[in-house]
């Protein structure tokens, strides 16, 4: 059976690999502008829960949601509206689902993919269905559709995920915690030849890591990465550094109260 995932997702909100946060922040930088319009829409719940409590609890094939949309009325970017009334509806009503990923292929084949929540995947996708039909309920029609392929995950995200590994999330937790030995051994998990996430955590780790041994042992990681990093997108890693440790001096106050 074929996989549903060969093909160009239009929106990814894990857009690379499993980390919500890493996702936020690279859309920004590297994917589409549709991205605009949703990044206000996610909320600092859904946000928080992901980087400070998610772990994966299902199996992918119980967190998707296949379905079809049909233009009523005239022309609609259906695809871009659709994603900003799914993710307002998320985020106001189910930010324990961590991460929504819609994707559209062709021929009108669209699917939503849960973090968690999945056991409630029905009544949340009838939720989301609604809030679309309150603004479009004229133009747009969305119908459930049975799903007969064969689904595989992204990267870690749940329990049959490529790569799963349980170690992993607890500190990746410390790590959001702005800890900077967590974020040194995140290292140990990743691709060898993904640089911009190697580039990324051995420079929060020097960033985080008090002077000695470990610091200089990130900081020589900082500098194989960076070295396989075109020199062009060098200026949007420090961007993405800077991002995640707006994101890390954001909430860690908070957790240190309440986690």
């Amino acid at each position: 059976m074929r996989s549903i995932l060969k093909k160009e997702p239009l929106m990814i909100l894990a857009g690379i690999g499993v980390l919500g946060l890493l996702g936020f922040i690279s859309m920004k930088f590297f994917l589409k502008p549709e991205f605009d319009r949703v990044s206000p829409l996610i909320s600092d719940e859904i946000t928080r829960y992901f980087a400070m409590d998610f772990v994966p609890k299902y199996l992918v094939n119980d967190c998707v949601v296949k379905f079809e949309v049909s233009v009523k009325n005239g022309q609609i970017g259906y695809k871009e509206e659709t994603n900003v009334s799914f993710w307002r509806y998320i985020s106001r009503n189910e930010p324990k689902i961590g991460v929504m990923n819609y994707q559209n292929y062709i021929p009108n084949e669209n699917y939503v993919y849960f973090a968690d929540q999945c056991d409630r995947r029905d009544e949340i996708f009838e939720g989301m269905i609604g809030e679309v039909n309150k603004f479009f309920a004229d133009k747009i029609n969305i119908k459930r559709l049975p799903i007969e392929v064969a689904v595989t995950g992204f990267d870690r995200l749940w329990l049959d995920s490529p790569g799963s590994v349980p170690e992993y999330w607890p500190i990746y937790h410390e790590a959001i915690r702005g800890n900077g030995k967590a974020f040194l051994d995140l290292l140990q998990f990743e691709k060898k030849d993904d640089f911009d996430r190697l580039y990324l955590f051995s420079a929060l780790a020097e960033y985080y890591l008090p002077d000695g041994p470990l610091k200089n042992e990130a900081r020589l990681a900082k500098a194989a990465a960076l070295k396989n990093i075109h020199p062009e997108r060098h200026n949007i890693q420090l961007k993405m550094v800077d991002h995640w440790v707006q994101f890390i001096e954001k909430y860690k106050p908070r957790c240190q109260k309440t986690c």
